[in-house]
């Protein structure tokens, strides 16, 4: 680095630090600041309680802010929420609708069921079914009914269905070896 450079560098440094302590000692100066010790010393401030009015009430509880009471801050529509329904009496029976059965499931040939995925951990064991009203896929465990189909077992390889006395199976992966 040359000589004139540094001498440069160390005059801005100079320059910096002479504004640094000329606006320290000028602010210092300055009325109301901790340096001019009259000020805080002097200050003998207390409230006009002759203009204070001591006899105003504040307002009840939800006239102070009817816009917020109007739409309330934890509902998703921030509307009111309707009206409760009436308490039911305690001495009348409830209505009781007899229940209509459901209407019979149309049993599916099982071809049309098919087994995408079998999940099985320590506490459930699940199979994903494609069916042509669910292509997407559902989980379903054992007892649970696909298409008229009730499935029976779950294991590692495919499942076991059963409807109207009658067996099928499903399996996860095809056997290539059969052809």
């Amino acid at each position: 680095m040359t000589t004139a450079k540094r001498q440069l560098q160390i005059g801005t440094l100079a320059a910096l630090a002479l504004a640094g302590l000329s606006l320290w000692v000028g602010f210092g100066q300055m009325p109301g600041t901790i340096a001019d010790q009259t000020v805080m010393a002097s200050a003998d401030w207390r409230p006009d309680l002759k203009t204070l009015d001591l006899s105003a009430k504040p307002p009840a509880s939800g006239q102070t802010f009817p816009e917020t009471l109007a739409r309330p801050l934890f509902s998703p529509t921030r509307k009111p929420p309707g009206p409760r329904p009436p308490e039911p009496v305690a001495n009348q029976p409830p209505d009781v609708q007899p229940i209509a059965e459901p209407p019979p499931v149309q049993l599916t040939s099982p071809e049309t069921l098919i087994l995408k995925g079998i999940f099985i951990d320590d506490k459930r064991r699940l199979a994903l079914i494609q069916t042509p009203t669910a292509p997407q896929g559902t989980w379903l465990a054992a007892g649970s009914s696909v298409e008229g189909w009730t499935i029976r077992q779950i294991d590692k390889q495919g499942i076991a269905l059963e409807a109207n006395g009658q067996r099928a199976s499903l399996t996860l992966y095809v056997d290539k070896s059969a052809n």
